[in-house]
């Protein structure tokens, strides 16, 4: 089973015009991204699910597309890169393996915009859009990060959500050397779940490969791939059956 990532944004005031191009470095509200944290929470908890649990990276990446879009003056899930949500988070975190989601919201303002103004305010948009409740009621979410990012009279927020299914002991190598050896140890999440058992290299760009990507064993430390960037898929068993469930990893550059 694959899930998509879940996309979902919310504009809470409507303004004319594009929007300028920032002239000032944006800041961050670290306060505001605990209050949405704990509003996030309570509202999973008041629905009778379990809360999600604070991962500082996947709150790091949130930042940086929030304060992207503030200076890149754009607002949406896709930056002007072409990245997508799932391409920005399995690119960035070297160690969860999952499926991933995504809210965004922006709050316009006389400044300054106080933390508890924008919490309140966000999560009111949010609980009263149903792709964004979705997102927040999702019972398979296991982890969650925020961003916040202001600027004269905006803020913009990112909220990152993971399905982590497993996480690896030592953080994925950015690129693959000609001599390095990829170590994939896998811990499952949650702990009493089946483990990883082997992976697949899905290439991301153009590369000579023929047919589908081989299955590799986890114990493979240098897959006979060719050089290009792939993303790493793992493939976990599904309990009393002969199939697995594939959930997407770090992104890893193999070089010559």
């Amino acid at each position: 089973m694959y899930r998509h990532t879940i996309l979902s944004a919310v504009l809470l005031l409507t303004i004319t015009g594009r929007y300028l191009e920032s002239t000032q470095t944006p800041s961050r509200l670290p306060e505001a991204e605990q209050l949405l944290f704990q509003a996030t929470n309570e509202f999973r908890v008041k629905n009778k699910l379990r809360p999600l649990v604070w991962d500082q990276r996947l709150s790091d990446i949130a930042y940086a597309h929030s304060a992207g879009m503030i200076v890149r003056s754009f607002f949406d899930h896709m930056d002007p890169d072409g990245r997508s949500p799932t391409e920005r988070i399995h690119r960035q975190h070297r160690q969860f393996i999952g499926n991933t989601g995504e809210n965004l919201s922006v709050v316009v303002g006389s400044p300054p915009l106080s933390p508890a103004l924008i919490s309140e305010q966000v999560m009111s948009g949010w609980q009263g859009s149903p792709p964004h409740r979705a997102n927040i009621l999702d019972l398979e979410f296991t982890h969650v990060g925020m961003g916040v990012a202001f600027s004269g009279v905006e803020a913009k927020v990112t909220q990152n959500f993971m399905q982590v299914r497993g996480i690896l002991k030592e953080p994925v190598p950015e690129v693959l050397g000609p001599k390095e050896r990829l170590k994939l140890e896998v811990v499952s999440f949650p702990e009493d779940t089946p483990k990883a058992k082997k992976y697949v290299l899905a290439p991301l760009g153009p590369v000579s490969q023929k047919g589908d990507p081989p299955v590799w064993a986890l114990s493979e430390t240098r897959p006979l791939a060719a050089p290009g960037r792939y993303a790493i898929q793992f493939c976990f068993p599904i309990p009393r059956s002969n199939f697995f469930e594939v959930f997407p990893g770090p992104e890893i550059q193999i070089v010559k």
